[in-house]
């Protein structure tokens, strides 16, 4: 009885640790102990562009979950759980993105395919202004075609293909700018010429006469020092006329009142200026008469060539002199019958002929029969 009564103890035990395995495995009111397992990264990549020329930049944008680390292969390494970074691949690359987490790992990548430039390089590069002063700046400027990069020597360094600096050499300077690509190299060049700084030049300029009449000349006399030439203008038809660096004299023949300029140009560009005015006015008689001649023939008098010079006057409106005075000579009156002494009130005038009559006839020419008359 004893060693039933044990058996079935036995047997009840075995029972119910059968049963509590069941009724937990068929969830009959029993948690499970067993943690739920982690979940595993994911990433993605992408380029801004699939397909660029040898020389210019992509760039390349990545997202993740669940991952703790990130690296890109190609030398660019470790990196944040998202972000972007800029690439220049020379030739076709596929990046690889490798992420890792507590759940495990996982990879994304892209290709980005690098085509070449077409044909050799060419460039070319000029100065503006090409000549300075010293402490003055020029520009340089230049262009290319199939260049991936470019630099110009004298300290200026590493430049875009295409652009512009600003230089300013002390001295007369030759730049070259050296342009790479695939299809080779290419050189161009471009001179800054440094002139010193020179003395300004001066001019002078006159006139003699400077009050002409309509017809007549005067003569501009110019001097210059510091100059590489002088050119004189007038403010009427912009006419020219060029003289030697250091002046010299140019007649002229203005019609009109005419203000000249002479301009002197120095080695640095600098000039200097100088006016003149030649004024024109009406012609006066008596400035154009040099000279008076009185000729005198035998067997005539004063009277023969000069006795009518009174009425002539008064016909051509010059019986006022130059100096405003009024003056006569002696001489016959305008009806050929008086001879008339202007200089003596008190000496009467008397008749051109002795004889009443105007009418003579068989009047001699011999010498004692003229004479007599």
């Amino acid at each position: 009885m004893k060693l039933a009564l044990r058996c079935n103890a036995s047997l009840h035990i075995v029972l119910l640790i059968l049963i509590s395995s069941l009724l937990a495995g068929c969830g009959g009111g029993g948690a499970s102990t067993t943690p739920p397992p982690n979940p595993g990264p994911t990433v993605t990549l992408a380029s801004s562009a699939s397909t660029i020329t040898a020389g210019q930049s992509a760039t390349l944008t990545w997202t993740s979950t669940n991952a703790t680390t990130v690296s890109i292969d190609n030398s660019i390494g470790s990196v944040a759980t998202s972000g972007s970074v800029s690439v220049s691949p020379t030739q076709t690359t596929t990046y690889i993105i490798t992420v890792s987490g507590a759940g495990g790992s996982a990879m994304a990548r892209t290709t980005i395919t690098v085509q070449s430039v077409n044909g050799a390089p060419t460039v070319t590069m000029s100065a503006a202004p090409a000549t300075i002063t010293a402490g003055q700046s020029s520009t340089l400027t230049w262009t290319s075609t199939n260049a991936t990069s470019a630099s110009i020597d004298n300290s200026i360094g590493n430049v875009a293909t295409a652009g512009s600096v600003s230089v300013p050499p002390a001295q007369t300077t030759t730049y070259t700018i050296t342009v790479t690509g695939t299809g080779g190299s290419a050189h161009a060049q471009a001179t800054v010429t440094v002139q010193p700084v020179s003395t300004p030049p001066t001019v002078t300029m006159s006139a003699n006469p400077t009050t002409i009449a309509s017809g007549q000349s005067s003569t501009l006399t110019v001097s210059a020092t510091n100059a590489t030439g002088v050119v004189i203008t007038d403010n009427i038809d912009s006419n020219t006329y060029t003289l030697p660096a250091t002046g010299g004299t140019q007649s002229v023949q203005p019609t009109q009142t005419t203000t000249y300029t002479a301009t002197a140009t120095g080695s640095g560009g600098q000039t200097a200026t100088a006016n003149v005015t030649i004024t024109v006015g009406t012609r006066n008689i008596n400035n154009s008469i040099n000279h008076v001649i009185f000729m005198l023939q035998e067997n005539r008098t004063f009277d023969s060539y000069f006795g009518m010079l009174n009425p002539y006057r008064v016909a051509h409106s010059r019986t006022v002199s130059g100096d405003g005075n009024t003056y006569n000579v002696d001489g016959i009156d305008d009806k050929l019958t008086i001879i008339s002494n202007q200089d003596d009130e008190n000496d009467p005038p008397f008749p051109l002929f002795k004889l009443k009559s105007t009418c003579i006839d068989d009047d001699s020419s011999a010498w004692l029969q003229s004479f007599g008359n």
